[in-house]
């Protein structure tokens, strides 16, 4: 039986994503009786989120640190070309995830969980929805949930663990006068703005709720109707759970994607957040509220998006990796 350590960063620059991937990824490799090591950053937002999990973790070392295991996975978007080159020579077997730079060339295996993702050319290169991993908590979640349509909106506010540009501070001003509308805020546990929210706290408002250092947004999500989020992971998580989702982006080169968001009609990419002012989230929001046959339709279509089954997915394509690694993998790009 192989071993396998996960390679991944968090915190208020990066986000919480590629950690909670892992982490959800290391639990599925684990119920098949496989040990997983985690090695992660040195970030008390990310300590604070693994708390919830059983797993061996160690800090990042050097660049040049070789794990003891067989298989090394890699979440990172960052360039690893070097340690990954590194990991081989050393013959260690090579999982890359979320990763498009030149890195991918090297590794054994790249996986890219993403609606938004040209049909790969490469070999051993997967990409789609169908590896979208989620976690037990949301696969649980969308048992439990069976909202319709109703007044006033329920709507959830969440802009990640870091939410670096204060994205959520710009909605909350925006949401803050409507009707018709009850807000979940919540406040992640790498987000350094909270003083920025403190007069809207203490002017209080009737079905506004702020909620200070969540680590799971699954059991928010059965309460609500739709959200208001930033490109990144939890797209999928409330897509899944057939909420219309309306997105900013963080950063300028969001825009493709957003782009390919709004192809699939289930939501509302507003653009980069130095373009999105209050009246634009507003009357994106707005048609959510007034009409109930939009909003079943966009829910429709996001919880068709993702089925649930990416984690698995991910893991057959471990197994098949590590199975025939001594006569060396060719992958085809499907799974």
């Amino acid at each position: 039986m192989y071993s396998v350590t996960i390679w991944t960063e968090g915190g208020s620059a990066i986000g919480m994503g590629h950690v909670a991937r892992s982490a959800n990824l290391a639990r599925l490799i684990m119920e098949e009786g496989i040990s997983v090591e985690l090695w992660v950053n040195d970030s008390p937002a990310v300590a604070a989120y693994l708390e919830g999990f059983d797993l061996k973790e160690q800090p990042i070392g050097t660049k040049n640190q070789v794990p003891s295991t067989e298989l090394v996975i890699l979440d990172t978007k960052k360039d690893v070309t070097e340690l990954v080159r590194l990991l081989k020579e050393k013959g260690k077997m090579v999982l890359l995830v979320d990763n498009t730079t030149p890195a991918a060339k090297h590794a054994d295996i790249t996986v890219i969980p993403s609606v938004f993702t040209r049909p790969p050319r490469d070999k051993n290169v997967y990409a789609g929805k169908e590896f979208i991993i989620l976690g037990e908590n949301f696969l649980r979640a969308r048992e439990r949930k069976h909202l319709e349509h109703s007044l006033p909106l329920r709507v959830l506010v969440t802009m990640g663990g870091a939410d670096p540009n204060n994205l959520t501070l710009k909605v909350v001003e925006a949401l803050w006068d409507m009707e018709n509308i009850d807000v979940i805020v919540v406040i992640g546990p790498a987000y350094r703005y909270v003083d920025s929210l403190s007069r809207y706290e203490r002017e209080g408002r009737a079905g506004f709720n702020f909620i200070y250092g969540v680590k799971d947004i699954a059991p928010l999500t059965t309460l609500c109707h739709v959200g208001f989020t930033a490109m990144g992971t939890t797209i999928y998580e409330l897509a899944y759970m057939g909420m219309p989702s309306m997105i900013i982006g963080n950063y300028p080169d969001d825009t493709e994607d957003m782009d390919a968001f709004n192809e699939l009609n289930m939501g509302t990419a507003l653009g980069y957040h130095m373009d999105v002012d209050g009246r634009h989230i507003r009357e994106t929001l707005r048609p959510f509220i007034d009409d109930a046959r939009l909003w079943k339709a966009c829910s429709d279509r996001a919880r068709s998006l993702v089925d649930g089954n990416g984690g698995l997915r991910v893991l057959k394509l471990i197994n098949t990796m590590m199975e025939k690694d001594e006569t060396g993998f060719q992958a085809t790009g499907s799974a």
